[in-house]
């Protein structure tokens, strides 16, 4: 049983922040535990179920077990019996959006909640989120500009590939039927900044730090490394670095050159994506960093895409109310994300800029293999 039959069931490669590793450790270390769980469950179904819902883990999370049978939507009895897992501890699997039961009346009278609430399945933050923003068809990506960033492109089938599982993608089912997702992430996008922030310029708030930054980095590049490195490289090892510091070079530089050095990082994964056949049209931009203007139009002319930015504070939260609304027979959860969203601004790359970061992007890609 090798990693490439493991990928090609779960659609994950290997990795120890997958439920599976964490229950194989109980069994060796804490035994009596694990013999006496009735079962194993993510955070968002437990809740649910301390809420009064049935037992149940949605698909979305079941993937994050690194058991589950991706094209099927069952738990893989081949990988649990490797794993020497009982398949019996393992919550029945359901499609986001499911009605999984309603309130205790006891839990609605002391919350204050309607006491004939229904309790609905959601989702993983990422695919909520890009059901939250519209990326509900091919060829879009939502892209979460928070602490770390995450690209998450849209499948309409389980994409399962070499190219896939060696830069570290997994292949998940999104919050909406019959299609999938990715994530493609970097681990130190706003936390590098905060980090830039509290070292380097701790007076400053963030907006006048993208604002301030200089017009051209001259030569500095960042690789943003500095909390390891994600895809497509899965490295806890790395570390981040600096390259073509001169005397020249001030804080303006310094900023410009970490903004870049995340988005060259994000690139890359772009590049890895397009290798394994998928080709991202358009990004929609969500999250703290998404809020800047002049980062957005950098990141397009850099990236060389169009960028959406939509007007919304908490796009995971409000993937996860369009399921429950769909739940209730409201409305369709995908029409309504793409009817009801607010596009605040459209950002169309600069052919002559992306030619320039173009011809650096040969150099950021040595980078990794130097630091």
């Amino acid at each position: 049983f090798d990693d490439d039959r493991l990928y090609e069931i779960t659609g994950a490669p290997p990795h120890g922040m997958y439920s599976l590793y964490k229950i194989m450790w109980l069994m060796e270390n804490q035994p009596e535990l694990y013999r006496r769980a009735a079962g194993f469950h993510h955070f968002a179904d437990y809740i649910l179920m301390k809420l009064g819902a049935r037992p149940h883990m949605d698909l979305t999370l079941g993937s994050r077990t690194q058991a589950m049978a991706l094209g099927r939507g069952q738990w893989s009895h081949e990988v649990l019996e490797a794993a020497g897992v009982d398949p019996n501890k393992m919550p029945e699997l359901v499609p986001s959006g499911t009605a999984v039961g309603r309130i205790k009346p006891g839990l609605a009278d002391s919350l204050g909640i309607p006491p004939d609430a229904l309790l609905v399945a959601g989702g993983h933050d990422q695919p909520c989120a890009a059901l939250g923003v519209g990326a509900v068809g091919v060829g879009l990506a939502a892209d979460g500009m928070g602490s770390v960033e995450c690209i998450v492109p849209v499948f309409d089938r389980p994409l399962v590939n070499e190219a896939m599982r060696g830069s570290g993608f997994a292949c998940a089912p999104h919050v909406l039927p019959g299609l999938y997702v990715t994530y493609a992430f970097n681990l130190s996008a706003g936390a590098l900044l905060k980090w830039y922030r509290n070292t380097i310029e701790p007076d400053a708030d963030y907006a006048s730090l993208v604002q301030n930054m200089a017009e051209d980095a001259r030569g500095l590049m960042l690789l943003p490394h500095f909390a390891g490195a994600a895809t497509p490289y899965m490295d806890p090892l790395a570390r981040g670095a600096l390259f073509g510091l001169t005397l020249q070079h001030g804080k303006p530089h310094l900023a410009r050159a970490l903004l870049e050095g995340i988005t060259y990082e994000m690139i890359l994964n772009l590049e890895r994506l397009e290798q394994a056949g998928f080709v991202i049209k358009r990004l929609v931009a969500t999250g703290g960093l998404s809020r800047s203007e002049r980062l957005l139009k950098m990141k397009a002319d850099m990236m060389g895409l169009p960028i959406e930015a939509v007007r919304m504070e908490q796009a995971g939260a409000r993937g996860a109310s369009l399921l429950a609304g769909g739940a209730l027979g409201l409305f369709d959860p995908a029409q309504a994300a793409v009817s009801t969203r607010q596009v605040t601004n459209r950002f169309a790359p600069d052919s002559a800029e992306h030619a320039k970061y173009a011809a650096r992007m040969d150099t950021y890609r040595k980078l990794y293999a130097l630091a």
